[in-house]
């Protein structure tokens, strides 16, 4: 009888294992613009970007009717292709997920 509970506890805990290993990759951080922005917000839009795209994006959405931000607004230029690469992966994993 112990025998059977620890090979599912083994097989429990490998398999918590491999979900962590195989969770989603970090994305690289974005370059925004806070100037002229509360202190507040502006450390928790540094600290979502600093997440990835994917993490600021959500923030920006939770939070758009409070503060009425989109991302296009508070990514800098040059990261806007970092923006569209961005959402065609997302797009893709959506696809794949289907």
């Amino acid at each position: 009888m112990k025998s059977k509970f620890m090979n599912r506890l083994r097989v429990a805990a490998l398999s918590v294992a491999a979900t962590s290993a195989v969770a989603q990759e970090a994305e690289p951080p974005v370059a925004v613009q806070t100037e002229g922005m509360p202190v507040y917000l502006r450390v928790r839009i540094e600290k979502k970007a600093q997440q990835g795209v994917t993490e600021l994006r959500r923030f920006l959405d939770s939070t758009k009717h409070i503060h009425g931000l989109r991302v296009e607004f508070v990514v800098k230029p040059g990261e806007y292709r970092t923006l569209a690469q961005a959402r065609e992966e997302n797009r893709k994993l959506a696809e794949l997920g289907k």
